[in-house]
């Protein structure tokens, strides 16, 4: 009882931001549904995906005055009004609450919320876990978006002088945009938000993708247990190879729930699936439009996925619409170039003019394309197998609308290689495109039994085989639901004791809320690569500075243990993150005026001319001691060490 009277406040607010999703979501699907009656969870789903579609974009055009790549899909979907507007400028505007389908939903947001409190360590009244290093960075993003209006990976650098380039810089705002919708329910416990609400509503439109999908490809359209768990199991997928080479996936535990910012595909590529079955012209280019404007990484994949999708549903149905549809997703990918290029600037987080040392780009390039499939055809073989068997067996009993499923699974897959291909140069490019393989992986996996239990169950003449690949594909799924979630790495290490953080709060009452962090560098010196210490090369992120996204709303801090030339970057990609930081154009600046003398006094200088208050020492780092000497108190977290150091 106790544990439920914890998480009910958590739960509440998830629901609040469920509801709202949902009526903005059906408020912006009047021009484009009409008055069609469509079955209750596809009309429920289509308002969730269009609430989470809407929300970043009103969010970013109010709060950058309309400076920001979403000015695009407000264009797309004004588009999407004008090309639909035989359909609904007649029709009587009604209204449908879909009780049982919301219910449900809710019950399912409720699991998702008390899974998310025991793998995040909520019950814990001793320690705050913190198992994903990049949760505290996002959450503070999403905080500085609102309150400098500037789209940037770092929006809080602005409060230090600003940052170099434009002022729009890519990187994927969707994510953060609704977070930020979030943070207006509680804004002082942005790390509760950002693990406990945020990432379970976004697996609830997650779920409700993957019901709709599952019931489509039904013989029975009616919401039933097995269907339901199948959908949950599509958002706690996990795609593990258990082989040396291979175990990041495992590390990261890729998927919507502790990687909130592969949300677009999971959510999106359904819905553009259902908006050609139930013939909502022009609702899936509106969707696939949102993903190439929403994030540089999916742009390639989606881009290419899609158009070669719908000119292969031009080719066998002759429907002009989609031409329409190849036009509406190939400008907004030229608005994304036009508006970076004009209104804003490439450089962000990762350099992409990356150096390969010995290897060339080519070389690269093949190799990164060749490890992603092999990563994935080897989790993924037995539904290979199944699609050659179905293919081989079943062709001419296959539906039009199976085909289109499988089809779009199969393009985004490949495509997410490829561009893991053209992304060679950063790490991200292999955080998305294992992403995009296990959500969609999962797709394709429960897509594969559906259809093959539809096609056997009126064959008189099934072979085992029939059956033995049905059970084999249902295994295969519940040990990515199940058995790979066992080796989640937990990162416990990264956590500290609550007595520490309530210490911390009290401390920094009325102060400055940005201040500077040291990182222990000598501990990677011995590394050839090491994945914490490449993460941690960009200045903005400090894995060890996730407490202060409990202490309250907008704290954080900026290395100060940097390079001073960017020739001393161990790891070239995150050039372009070190560039931009106030600490390293501090240094330059210093340089330039001749006033430079040593790093620590370059430090001590950038201390004194932000009026930073604390400090953040990672356990076992080189401190100035004139940096303790200007302290008033000195707080150790017993548990890690780390230290917060309040300055006078």
């Amino acid at each position: 009882m106790s544990c439920f009277l914890k998480i009910l406040p958590l739960f509440s607010i998830s629901t609040l931001v469920v509801l709202v999703t949902y009526m903005i979501g059906s408020i912006f699907s009047i021009p484009i549904l009409g008055n069609k009656e469509l079955p209750k969870p596809i009309s429920a789903f289509i308002k969730l995906a269009l609430g989470y579609m809407v929300i970043p974009t009103i969010y970013s055009i109010y709060h950058t005055g309309g400076h920001t790549i979403f000015t695009g899909v407000l264009m797309l979907y004004l588009a999407v009004i004008f090309l639909n507007r035989k359909e609904w400028a007649f029709s009587a505007i009604s209204f449908h609450l879909e009780k049982r389908v919301l219910l449900i939903g809710l019950a399912v947001l409720l699991g998702f919320v008390l899974f998310q409190c025991v793998r995040y360590g909520f019950f814990d009244n001793v320690y705050y876990h913190a198992y994903r290093q990049d949760n505290g960075i996002y959450a503070t993003v999403a905080e500085y978006l609102k309150i400098t209006g500037i789209e940037s990976s770092s929006p809080w650098y602005q409060l230090a002088g600003g940052a170099t380039g434009g002022f729009a810089k890519v990187y994927h705002y969707e994510d953060f945009w609704y977070f930020s919708m979030v943070l207006d329910f509680f804004p002082e416990r942005p790390m509760d938000l950002f693990n406990f609400v945020f990432s379970p509503v976004l697996g609830v439109i997650h779920f409700f993708a993957g019901l709709v999908l599952i019931t489509s490809l039904s013989k029975y359209k009616k919401i039933n247990s097995f269907k339901i768990a199948f959908a949950v199991g599509c958002v706690v997928f996990t795609m593990f190879v258990p082989f040396s080479w291979a175990t990041w996936s495992a590390i990261f535990h890729i998927n919507i729930l502790s990687f909130p910012k592969v949300a677009a595909v999971p959510i999106l590529v359904p819905l553009a699936l259902i908006s050609s079955k139930y013939k909502l012209n022009h609702l899936g280019a509106l969707a696939f439009g949102f993903i190439v404007l929403s994030d540089p990484l999916f742009l390639p994949t989606i881009l290419g996925a899609s158009i070669v999708y719908y000119a292969a549903h031009y080719y066998f149905n002759r429907k002009k619409q989609m031409l329409f549809d190849i036009a509406l997703v190939m400008c907004a990918a030229a608005y994304f170039f036009i508006f970076y290029t004009l209104l804003g600037s490439f450089g962000n987080t990762s350099t992409f003019d990356y150096s390969f040392a010995d290897q060339t780009y080519l070389y690269s390039f093949i190799k990164n394309i060749a490890a992603s499939l092999l990563r994935h055809l080897i989790f993924f073989l037995p539904v290979y197998l199944t699609l050659s068997y179905l293919y081989w067996r079943y062709k001419k009993l296959l539906h039009f609308f199976e085909m289109e499923v499988l089809g779009i699974f199969v393009l985004v897959l490949g495509f997410s290689s490829l561009t893991r291909g053209i992304m060679s140069h950063t790490f991200e490019g292999f955080e998305f495109d294992t992403s995009v393989h296990t959500v969609i992986g999962a797709y394709l996996l429960v897509s594969c039994v559906l259809i093959l239990k539809r096609v056997i169950s009126g064959n008189k003449k099934k072979s085992r085989l029939d059956k033995s690949l049905v059970f084999i594909l249902v295994a295969h799924f519940i040990y990515g639901v199940i058995f790979s979630n066992i080796f989640l790495v937990q990162r416990f290490e990264l956590g500290v004791k609550k007595s520490f953080v309530n210490e911390a709060k009290e401390a920094l009452i009325d102060r400055n809320k940005i201040g500077v962090a040291i990182t222990n560098t000598k501990k990677y010196a011995l590394n050839e690569f090491d994945l914490t210490a490449m993460i941690e090369a960009d200045p903005r992120i400090c894995i060890y500075c996730n407490f202060l996204k409990h202490v309250g709303a907008g704290y954080w801090a900026n290395q100060i243990t940097i390079p001073s030339t960017l020739a001393e970057l161990k790891y070239e990609e995150r050039s372009t993150a070190v560039g931009l930081s106030p600490f390293f154009r501090f240094i330059q600046k210093l340089k330039k005026e001749n006033r430079y003398t040593n790093y620590e006094g370059a430090q001590l200088a950038f201390i004194k001319k932000h009026r930073v208050s604390f400090v953040v020492v990672e356990n076992g780092s080189a401190v100035p001691d004139k940096i303790y000497e200007m302290s008033t108190k000195v707080i150790e977290d017993p548990f890690s060490k780390t230290k917060l150091v309040i300055l006078k």
